[in-house]
């Protein structure tokens, strides 16, 4: 949940500026409220700040995804394990955490 300093935007506050088609102030302190640490977003580039498989999330929510630094495949779709060497994108889905990109 968004803190007290950054709150959601109201009905009339644009969250992209009609003139440039970029992401305004409200947009960033959205962004920074609701992920304070491990992602990144500038303009229309999001970073996630890579991990080690077992730092990924006990507890993950289906669609959850994250960067893996030490996974032991980069097929797409396969399940990931930690103590590789592939850097992978991966992806949450509901079961276990599978490559969605490498």
């Amino acid at each position: 949940m968004p803190s007290t300093a950054f709150p959601l935007p109201h009905v009339n506050e644009a969250w992209i500026d009609p003139e440039t088609g970029m992401p305004t102030q409200v947009f960033y302190q959205f962004m920074a409220a609701t992920f304070p640490t491990g992602v990144d977003v500038l303009g229309s580039i999001l970073q996630l700040s890579p991990k080690l498989f077992r730092q990924l999330p006990a507890h993950p929510l289906e669609g959850m995804i994250g960067s893996v630094t030490d996974s032991t495949t980069n097929t797409w779709g396969a399940q990931i394990a930690g103590g590789g060497h592939f850097h992978v994108l991966a992806y949450y889905d509901g079961k276990m955490w599978t490559v969605a990109g490498k």
